[in-house]
């Protein structure tokens, strides 16, 4: 990402990205680049399965809150996307047996 911020593995397969910027327009912009790169990719290379994320976003700001709690509204964030996802019924990945 160079000068405008960097990837950090944060858990497993949660990876958490830091911009310089204080604006959450650009961070939703990220997250929507990103959500396109996977969807070009899938588009383009014919594969048994699809990539995805679920992603969150968030601006920490020292005078406003600390990092738990822009961190709880990131994984909240998170959890909403990856509900939307799961909504449509051809990414539920569950049996239906």
């Amino acid at each position: 990402m160079g000068q405008k911020g960097a990837v950090i593995r944060y858990a497993g397969d949660e990876f958490v990205i830091v911009l310089n910027e204080d604006n959450e327009k650009i961070a939703e912009n990220c997250r929507n680049s990103i959500k396109d790169n996977l969807n070009a990719f899938n588009n383009l290379h014919e594969k048994k399965y699809k990539l995805s994320a679920s992603i969150g976003y968030g601006v920490f700001d020292m005078a406003e809150c600390n990092v738990d709690q822009v961190l709880k509204e990131i994984d909240k964030r998170m959890y909403e996307d990856k509900k939307t996802y799961y909504a449509i019924d051809y990414h539920n990945r569950r049996c239906k047996c």
